[in-house]
């Protein structure tokens, strides 16, 4: 699998929580993966991750549907609540309630993958209106959460079908599993979502 981040813009100077230089070009995932799926045949896809609480949920299901087609069902939806408070300031973008606001926007999509018609939430209403083409799979593509927090394991538990870690070395790789079994033990996983799937990305030049 092949995963790409998603920065729309990053802090300069840097500040301490910057993940990168602000000078690194970060492609946008979907235009990225979009590339990839026109010049591979098996590889699956990864947005690592998607935060969620930029978009708008239909406009996402439509890129995140129109994604898994043109890739032939290879892509894996990782979503993430993002943390960089620079960067939801300058998109206008609220950093209080993101997590809220992922699950609210993860069930709106869901409804329009499903054929629905209409969803009343706190932060996201619509009605009367269909989304098409849906995604290969019922449902949609398999969800991978990022996050290193306790929320973010327990999403991945609740609602995922996979966790997904990013510039992990070994040893923050060994923590993340051992948070994710504790996240198991505390939390119900719907059977639907089967055995909880682990993809991590090695930190930037590494030899494998």
């Amino acid at each position: 699998s092949g995963w790409t981040g998603e920065h729309y813009v990053l802090p300069d100077p840097p500040v301490p929580a910057s993940p990168a230089r602000a000078d690194l070009a970060v492609l946008d995932p979907f235009v990225a993966l979009a590339h990839l799926a026109a010049h591979t045949r098996t590889l699956r896809l990864g947005t690592g991750v998607t935060v969620v609480p930029w978009h708008h949920p239909l406009v996402l299901a439509k890129q995140v549907a129109s994604l898994d087609r043109v890739s032939d069902g290879r892509l894996l939806f990782g979503i993430g609540v993002g943390y960089l408070a620079p960067e939801f300031e300058a998109l206008g973008v609220p950093l209080a309630h993101r997590g809220r606001r992922t699950d609210e926007a993860l069930d709106a999509m869901q409804v329009v993958w499903d054929g629905g018609d209409r969803y009343h939430g706190a932060d996201v209403s619509f009605s009367g209106v269909r989304a098409e083409p849906r995604p290969l799979r019922p449902g949609g593509p398999p969800v991978h959460v990022g996050g290193y927090v306790a929320s973010s394991f327990r999403r991945a538990v609740t609602r995922g079908h996979g966790w997904y870690g990013y510039a992990l070395s070994p040893a923050a790789t060994a923590d993340a599993l051992h948070e994710l079994r504790e996240a198991l033990a505390r939390h119900e996983r719907p059977s639907h979502l089967g055995t909880l799937e682990v993809s991590v990305s090695p930190p930037p030049g590494t030899t494998l």
